[in-house]
């Protein structure tokens, strides 16, 4: 089975060579977003990872929202944002210094400072009680994925639905003018780093043949005869095979001649023949042994 996780946002240049987004002061609120789809059974499991490259001209930088599926509506969407997720560990209005008018990744606030990428680690808010502000419910993607609430200020989310087999929907990249009018221009948007996860079992071929008759009965012999029976080897497998076949009983060892049954394709039979001699001074009374078939698969080339 082959998953594809991952998927890559393409736009022509405009002029940055990114998706232009704006969202003027007027009216309140207003949003500009771009939205991905992810594959049909795509789960919050499955989620490694999450990252663009972001130009901001003004305003709130870029954010990301997640949205869920089979949750109650309080839960149906992760917000992650700049706010707490950057290498001061702070709220947007504590004197973050963001930097304008260059291309950052993700959260950077410069570049290179180790938050080019949302994953495991990342804090999402539930976005429908008020993320971005430290009275919301908070944690971790990883604290999510366990079904834990991180952080529950005003005990609005004791427990939650929200779990590793939550399916996503999609991914909403998005700035709004909650903080005041924001420009920003947006590419190279990647989900579990534009990876591709390959899943392969291999199943080992089926060996099998059935014999008939089960038992073969050379019936009462004189000194001095020959016989001939035969038996069939069927290959019910899905894979050709050459059978191996194996006297026991010491009469049968000495005087059982058994022809070699060649290659057998999947569906196929062969006869084997059997032809038996009685020696002069062979040992009078009931003699008794086995064929024992042994199956080899043959690999084509």
């Amino acid at each position: 089975m082959i998953s594809t996780l991952a998927v890559v946002y393409a736009i022509p240049p405009d002029p940055l060579e990114g998706e232009h987004l704006n969202v003027p002061i007027e009216p309140v609120p207003t949003e500009a977003r771009i939205v991905i789809d992810v594959c049909e059974g795509f789960t919050l499991e499955d989620l490694m990872s999450i990252s663009w490259s972001v130009y901001m001209e003004y305003g709130y930088p870029l954010h990301v929202d997640i949205t869920l599926g089979d949750v109650p509506e309080l839960e149906s969407m992760l917000t992650a944002e700049i706010a707490y997720n950057n290498f001061d560990g702070k709220e947007w209005d504590e004197g973050l210094e963001y930097t304008y008018g260059g291309w950052l990744k993700t959260f950077e606030l410069t570049t290179g400072d180790g938050f080019d990428e949302i994953d495991d680690g990342t804090m999402f808010w539930v976005t429908k009680m008020g993320a971005g502000n430290d009275d919301a419910p908070y944690g971790t993607l990883a604290q999510w994925k366990a079904g834990e609430v991180g952080v529950d200020p005003k005990g609005e989310l004791l427990t939650t639905k929200i779990s590793a087999s939550t399916p996503v929907l999609m991914l909403e990249f998005e700035i709004d003018n909650w903080l005041g009018e924001a420009d920003a221009y947006v590419k190279d948007i990647l989900v579990n780093g534009l990876t591709t996860d390959l899943l392969l079992e291999v199943l080992p071929p089926i060996v099998s043949i059935m014999v008939s008759p089960a038992s073969v009965d050379f019936g009462k012999l004189k000194y001095g005869a020959e016989v001939h029976k035969e038996v069939t080897v069927f290959n019910v497998g899905d894979i050709a095979v050459t059978v191996k076949i194996e006297t026991t009983g010491t009469f049968f060892i000495a005087n059982l001649a058994v022809s070699d049954p060649g290659e057998i394709a999947p569906n196929g039979q062969s006869a084997v023949d059997l032809g038996l001699t009685v020696p002069y001074g062979a040992v009078a009374g009931i003699h008794e042994g086995q064929l024992v078939f042994t199956a080899t698969p043959v690999y084509p080339g």
